[in-house]
């Protein structure tokens, strides 16, 4: 009687072969761990960013609707809508996180115009950033 010779191995998957499969995977969800990590410090960079924009904005234009007489007393003041000029830093909350701003404005007065320029810088990932907005206020008839 012949036996037959067995074509298939139904053992199933062997110690090196499981082990294999473990650390391709891991590497592959390494991988995507990182971009995560990389898109969320980019956003939150981002939304640091458009936070300062929008302080600066806001003291240029509190600065704007001054008379043009009235800037050399702004100059002076340590506040201009609540927000600290030259000062130290303000707490602001950035996704539900404390963050502090500086925010430092210079004039530049001429005869007929003055230049005024607010700067607005934070810290992140141990690097001083800054964003800076001017804009030039003319004198008008009767100012």
């Amino acid at each position: 009687m012949v036996q037959p010779i067995l074509t298939s191995n139904k053992a199933g998957f062997t110690l090196i072969e499981l082990l294999v499969s473990l650390i391709i995977t891991m590497v592959g969800l390494l991988g995507l761990l990182a971009a995560i990590n990389l898109s969320i410090a980019t956003n939150m960079g981002n939304e640091m960013r458009l936070q300062a924009v929008g302080i600066a904005e806001d003291v240029l234009n509190h600065a704007k609707q001054q008379p043009f007489s009235n800037t050399s007393s702004w100059t002076k003041s340590t506040k201009v809508d609540g927000l600290p000029i030259n000062n130290p830093p303000q707490h602001y909350f950035v996704r539900g996180i404390e963050k502090d701003y500086s925010v430092t404005r210079t004039i530049n007065g001429f005869t007929d115009t003055k230049q005024i320029i607010v700067g607005v810088s934070w810290l992140y990932n141990k690097q001083r950033l800054e964003h800076t907005v001017s804009t030039i206020m003319g004198k008008t008839y009767g100012d």
